[in-house]
């Protein structure tokens, strides 16, 4: 049965790394001696496998924003909602940071603190271990849930500016205890 198991998973691995491709296009931006002008158009494709998938219901993927409620001197959680997929038996959806949740000011060298979660998870993300999506496994239909992201609320307000930074969460399957 362990054997089977592992089997599986490989071969699920397998199939998503097969069924998930990322394709860039680069042309440098430089005007040759000739007057002619080459200029570069990034582009990128992600194709979910039919067996597991998370995708946001948002396809634009802007720029978000955590909004400061000057009146509760709070800033106020940002809720994105995505949607899970995973018809494989034994495994649930499994979810970890890649790195540390935070937001930076460079000018001011000021930084926010950011906890991230998921609505149906067990507890916070973190760097350190994946964090079990209840619910998903051996699904018959795709489920919404969002993911919540929001300040650390430290002590004292930072300094004023503009905070930017990135929230990078991985998702993977997990065997089930």
């Amino acid at each position: 049965m362990r054997n089977t198991m592992k089997k599986k998973c490989a071969l699920f691995a397998s199939a998503l790394c097969m069924l998930s491709s990322l394709w860039a296009v680069n042309l440098d931006a430089a005007e040759d001696e000739k007057g002619i002008s080459k200029y570069t158009v990034a582009l990128e494709i992600n194709v979910s496998g039919p067996n597991f998938y998370i995708i946001p219901l948002d396809g634009r993927q802007d720029v978000q924003q955590i909004r400061y409620d000057p009146i509760r001197k709070k800033f106020l959680p940002l809720r994105i909602p995505y949607r899970f997929f995973n018809n494989s038996a034994g495994f649930s959806i499994g979810v970890k940071l890649k790195e540390e949740a935070k937001l930076t000011n460079e000018k001011m060298k000021g930084e926010i603190q950011l906890a991230v979660k998921i609505s149906n998870a067990l507890g916070d993300i973190t760097t350190n271990t994946a964090t079990t999506i209840r619910g998903t496994r051996a699904m018959k239909q795709s489920k919404v849930e969002d993911i919540i992201i929001s300040v650390i609320e430290p002590s004292s307000l930072p300094p004023a500016g503009t905070y930017q930074g990135t929230v990078s969460l991985i998702f993977e399957s997990t065997i089930d205890p």
